[in-house]
């Protein structure tokens, strides 16, 4: 099980191949096999819906080819679900994936960074929303990638469980996932 260190308790339960006490940037991270993940359940907590968010995570991959994305953090049962991070590791993408009646994303491709095989990378996305619209701002080690905003008006939903780490292809490492309900990276 993975545990969450705040009083919420969102704990993960493991689904699949997971390999605990992996060697992580912060003390130990966990190792996620294809098609594995943690299920953090469908806690209010957990629903990002109404609020300005931040959400970092590290992520580790031995895979390098393009197109073999890896759902980092993923709302409503992975790809295709409500919503989604993904990246894709040996190139520079990034994407957060909104499932709505028009599936609308963000797509960070092309902003100078990359996820290189077998290297820690620290990705960041920090979500400032107002009745109008939101403005979605992301980082890779620390660097500023740039933002992009969208409306409201279709806005994503909350539906389903909270799961970590959910691949499509390989395995990937993730260590110090945080969630929080601000925009402060």
């Amino acid at each position: 099980q993975i545990r969450d260190s705040t009083a919420f308790s969102n704990n993960g339960t493991p689904a699949g191949a997971i390999t605990n006490n992996y060697s992580g940037v912060c003390g130990t991270a966990v190792l996620i096999g294809s098609n594995a993940y943690y299920n953090c359940g469908n806690k209010n907590i957990l629903n990002i819906q109404d609020n300005s968010w931040t959400i970092d995570f590290w992520i580790k991959t031995t895979e390098t080819t393009l197109g073999d994305y890896k759902a980092a953090i993923t709302k409503g049962g992975g790809i295709g679900g409500s919503w989604n991070i993904l990246v894709a590791p040996g190139g520079d993408k990034l994407y957060l994936q909104m499932k709505n009646t028009t599936n609308k994303s963000f797509d960070f491709s092309g902003k100078a960074f990359k996820i290189n095989s077998g290297e820690w990378t620290h990705m960041v996305l920090s979500c400032l929303r107002s009745n109008t619209n939101m403005t979605v701002h992301t980082y890779s080690n620390a660097a500023y990638l740039g933002s992009q905003t969208l409306a409201v008006d279709d806005y994503f939903s909350n539906s389903g469980n909270f799961t970590i780490g959910l691949n499509l292809l390989g395995a990937v490492a993730l260590d110090e996932i945080r969630v929080k309900t601000n925009s402060t990276p």
